[in-house]
């Protein structure tokens, strides 16, 4: 099953029917319970370049998860690790992106402030691997949860996936995570830096890895490591600005930086783009040659200058 949609009562009814999803889209289901005041889904899946994509999925309500400093709102929280543990819960899995390099605080991106849910959607691809929910609240407002691997274009692009998601607190608060990324070039002398970049009517808008630089789209001062199993925080925030209306479709391209600054395409996420809010209708299918996308906004009709887009499979 590549599409799924319909209504769900609660944020538990909502995760047991994307856990339904991920069965008929390949994924084995590692734990389904109740932890906390919610519910846990671990799920699993080896992926188009024969690494295993680890997700962990949990609903909760204001709290603090184990592992983690941050308390969660109302919602749902992703994350990924290297492998599974069902002595663990959520966001503290093996190799679990820390926010420090000490691995002692444990991060996950959410999608939070709600309870009830109005519609979803589903999406999921096998090449590669890609699985996606889209919810409608009963405000009218979305939220967006994606586990993704990436397509590679240089084969020196080693394991490369990770996860998405809106919190609904603003449009800007939007990150791609992709802790599982290694790469080296046999052309550049690099540290291993990338980013993702989007290109639109010549318009470039570079986000950020958690660095400061000056191609990123924002600052920040958060730490980055190289190796796997720490935060990679690309942001989505400032540098949408640049490419807004500029475009209907707008791919997301990884790229890889050398020492000299120099960029060049390592791989791209093809199953989500992000696109003109303007151009999409909710529940409508637009046809770009042989691909049928539907677009959503990222947050609100009203405010947001941006869709998120899917591929929708047949």
């Amino acid at each position: 099953m590549s599409f799924s949609t319909g209504t769900a009562d609660t944020r538990e009814n909502l995760l047991d029917l994307f856990r339904a999803f991920a069965i008929t889209s390949g994924w084995t289901v590692d734990r389904y319970a109740a932890s906390g005041t919610g519910y846990v889904l671990n799920i699993h899946k080896t992926g188009k370049y024969s690494d295993v994509l680890y997700a962990s999925i949990r609903s909760l309500d204001y709290e603090n998860l184990p592992g983690s400093m941050d308390q969660y709102r109302a919602g749902l929280v992703v994350s990924m690790s290297t492998s599974y543990d069902s002595n663990k819960d959520c966001v503290d899995q093996p190799g679990s992106p820390a926010r420090t390099t000490s691995a002692t605080d444990y991060y996950a991106s959410s999608i939070h402030s709600f309870t009830a849910v109005s519609k979803y959607w589903f999406f999921s691809d096998t090449d590669p691997e890609f699985l996606a929910m889209v919810v409608m609240l009963p405000d009218n407002s979305f939220r967006h949860l994606t586990i993704f691997e990436c397509e590679k274009l240089d084969l020196t692009l080693g394991q490369c996936h990770g996860f998405f998601a809106t919190n609904g607190m603003s449009e800007d608060d939007n990150t791609y995570n992709l802790p599982f990324q290694t790469w080296s070039s046999t052309n550049f002398s690099t540290d291993g830096t990338s980013f993702l970049r989007m290109n639109a009517d010549e318009r470039n808008g570079w986000w950020s890895p958690a660095r400061s630089s000056d191609l990123s789209g924002s600052n920040t001062t958060e730490g980055r490591t190289l190796g796997p199993g720490f935060r990679d925080k690309h942001l989505l925030s400032n540098c949408k600005n640049q490419f807004s209306y500029a475009a209907a479709l707008c791919p997301i391209t990884l790229y890889g930086i050398s020492l000299d600054s120099d960029a060049f395409p390592i791989g791209y996420i093809p199953n989500q783009r992000i696109g003109d809010n303007s151009v999409f209708l909710v529940d409508q299918e637009y046809t770009l040659g042989t691909d049928v996308w539907m677009g959503f906004p990222a947050r609100t009709f009203s405010s947001s200058s941006y869709a998120i887009v899917y591929r929708k499979v047949a």
